[in-house]
């Protein structure tokens, strides 16, 4: 469980780099405190699994509109 955190959290990152999106857009995105995505991107916090499932679909959908 804390290793799908831990690539999530990396993926995320990445993700936000590649997007150029900010974190607070994100965690606007998905309904989430924007210390709470902060705090899990540098794994000092673990997401519920409703919120990596939001995050995690928001980063495939974005991706598929916008071909990254």
């Amino acid at each position: 469980m804390l290793l799908e955190q831990e690539r999530a959290a990396d993926e995320t990152r990445e993700f936000l780099s590649q997007s150029g999106l900010k974190a607070k857009f994100v965690a606007e995105q998905i309904r989430i405190d924007r210390q709470s995505l902060s705090k899990f991107m540098n794994h000092r916090l673990a997401l519920s699994q409703n919120q990596l499932f939001a995050l995690q679909n928001f980063m495939s959908d974005y991706r598929r509109r916008n071909n990254l």
